[in-house]
């Protein structure tokens, strides 16, 4: 008995369909790929200004004038347009508008909130406009430490880790070694007595960066988190 072959009509069908969904699926691909990298690039920009405003402090912690601190050290699109006395996304009043078109909200007022939440439009004046699309979000806390909001955030970001030195036990330094980086004994503790301080972890998430880091605290361990 002959097997029933597919027709040409059927084959042509197929294609067109498949032809659709990657016309459709790519540009998200892209979109979401491009929404990343400038949710990256707004990160560098927030710690960067935050570090700097923290630096000249003398009080080392941010406060009320965090906004214009913020506006004056940034590339803005008109170098006299920023407003710290309010802002809000649905009507797209942003606080200050960057040479890169991304969009600042959340700048002004004090730091009685901590962390502060800041929300930046990545992609500037673009659609879609939507909360975990381009309008993205950022923790900025009293000392100047920035981190992502959410769990779409964190995604975007990823670490590298350093362990600089241990003052507790070195049996559990080497069992924390070989939980994070998945190295036999005999490598975590060859790395403890010959590498410190080191790279452990070259890149992670940002989620696992954190919960690793954590898990050295409690070994008395001390590690840098290196976020891009």
């Amino acid at each position: 008995m002959r097997k029933k072959a597919f027709s040409y009509m059927e084959i042509l069908v197929t294609v067109l369909l498949m032809g659709l969904i990657v016309t459709i699926a790519i540009p998200q691909i892209n979109y979401d790929v491009s929404n990343k990298k400038l949710y990256k690039t707004a990160y560098k920009i927030l710690k960067t200004a935050s570090g700097e405003i923290i630096a000249s402090s003398s009080t080392r912690v941010l406060d009320s004038g965090y906004c214009s601190d913020f506006s004056n050290l940034v590339n803005k699109i008109d170098d006299a347009a920023f407003d710290c006395t309010s802002s809000d996304v649905a009507s797209d009043d942003p606080n200050v508008v960057l040479t890169n078109k991304m969009r600042f909200y959340g700048l002004e007022g004090d730091f009685t909130t901590n962390p502060k939440v800041i929300t930046v439009d990545v992609n500037g004046e673009h659609d879609p406009n939507v909360d975990d699309k381009d309008l993205l979000q950022f923790n900025i806390f009293e000392n100047g430490f920035v981190e992502p909001y959410g769990e779409k955030e964190s995604s975007f970001l990823h670490c590298k880790i350093d362990l600089n030195g241990y003052s507790g036990t070195k049996a559990d330094v080497i069992s924390q070694i070989e939980a994070a980086t998945g190295w036999d004994s005999t490598t975590a503790t060859d790395f403890v007595d010959n590498s410190l301080p080191g790279t452990i972890v070259k890149y992670t998430n940002y989620n696992n960066a954190k919960s690793i880091e954590s898990a050295f605290s409690g070994v008395s361990a001390t590690v840098t988190v290196e976020c891009y």
